[in-house]
């Protein structure tokens, strides 16, 4: 069942991003902004932009192996990846009293 759904969640967000862009248009959007979510793409990782363009969200519904190749083609090309932590345990995340 969690296959399933990490398979939506992964395609729910490359559709996000490929109606901004026919919306918009790769000039509107930025190339780099583009590459930025086509990037962890070509691994196989789903990608949108977090907002307006300037950081990306992405999703490795491939497990680790996938993440360490996205992180390579990221960082390879200039791109800063930061971990997302979702519910950190209380009294972990740095910004906890």
């Amino acid at each position: 069942a969690a296959q399933g759904v990490n398979e939506k969640l992964a395609r729910l967000m490359n559709i996000n991003f490929d109606l901004r862009r026919e919306m918009f248009g790769d000039a509107a959007l930025g190339a780099m902004n583009v590459d930025m979510v086509l990037t962890p793409r070509s691994v196989g990782a789903a990608a949108k932009f977090t907002g307006s363009g300037g950081a990306a969200v992405v999703f490795c519904p491939g497990g680790a192996a996938q993440v360490y190749e996205m992180v390579a083609a990221c960082e390879a090309k200039g791109f800063t990846v930061c971990p997302v932590v979702l519910n950190p345990p209380p009294g972990t995340h740095p910004q906890s009293p």
